[in-house]
């Protein structure tokens, strides 16, 4: 069983890959990339669509 601070580090670690999957698309307000917030998750709507974010200024959107 991990301690505490294992969980919490390893935690940390998981939300940083989070943040280097590029969504090869620019923000629609201040230009940044955007990135998946939760990669690997498609929503199953008609067409399948995944949420971007950004991580300057937080806009938030759907990739088709």
């Amino acid at each position: 069983m991990k301690t505490l601070e294992e969980y919490n580090r390893d935690s940390k670690a998981l939300d940083d890959l989070k943040f280097k999957a590029r969504a090869g698309v620019a923000c629609d307000k201040c230009g940044e990339e955007l990135v998946y917030p939760h990669p690997g998750m498609i929503l199953t709507s008609y067409p399948p669509k995944m949420e971007v974010l950004c991580p300057s200024c937080g806009f938030k959107g759907y990739k088709y």
